[in-house]
């Protein structure tokens, strides 16, 4: 979820759902970063207006938009910005989450090279909830809790993807 993921997710995010009815986006496996508002403000978009060029059909604006379901799929492989990405996705009534919790790996930090050659992380501001509630220890609950197990994991399983793919498939109505 780092600065050069954004133009990525914007470019193929609207590739991938142009005449879908839903999606699953999924951040497991995510050392974070710092952009999911920025994502957030994408899927949250709402057209405001509309065009009609002459003899053509309207055209929304913004020109994309999405209102349809949607699935994140996190677990304790997410952090940081892709704990706070699941976080915001459901307090806005965004989506619903499906995974494991996560860490609760989140706080903005600054790096630093020492006098030796190596190097060290700060902590400079913390992350909180709305409810004054810390992100930091205190992991993104999954609104679907799944499990993978062993065996599950080196037979090439994926129930949480299952899972997810499930749901969202309920809530288009299949």
């Amino acid at each position: 979820m780092g600065g050069g993921n954004f133009d990525q997710f914007q470019r193929e995010f609207w590739q991938v759902v142009s005449g879908k009815q839903g999606v699953v986006i999924d951040v497991r496996n995510n050392g974070g970063g710092n952009i999911s508002d920025r994502l957030i403000d994408i899927i949250e978009r709402k057209p405001h207006s509309y065009y009609v060029p002459r003899d053509e059909d309207p055209l929304l604006s913004p020109g994309q938009t999405w209102a349809k379901p949607t699935v994140v799929m996190h677990a304790e492989t997410s952090f940081s910005n892709a704990e706070m990405f699941p976080y915001a996705m459901r307090q806005r009534g965004l989506a619903t989450l499906v995974g494991m919790p996560t860490p609760g790996y989140v706080i903005w930090t600054g790096g630093f090279r020492l006098v030796d050659g190596t190097s060290a992380r700060m902590p400079g501001s913390g992350v909180y909830r709305i409810d004054g509630s810390p992100l930091e220890n205190m992991g993104q609950q999954p609104d679907l809790k799944v499990d993978i197990t062993p065996e599950e994991f080196f037979a090439g399983k994926d129930p949480q993807l299952d899972r997810a793919i499930e749901t969202l498939l309920r809530q288009v109505g299949r």
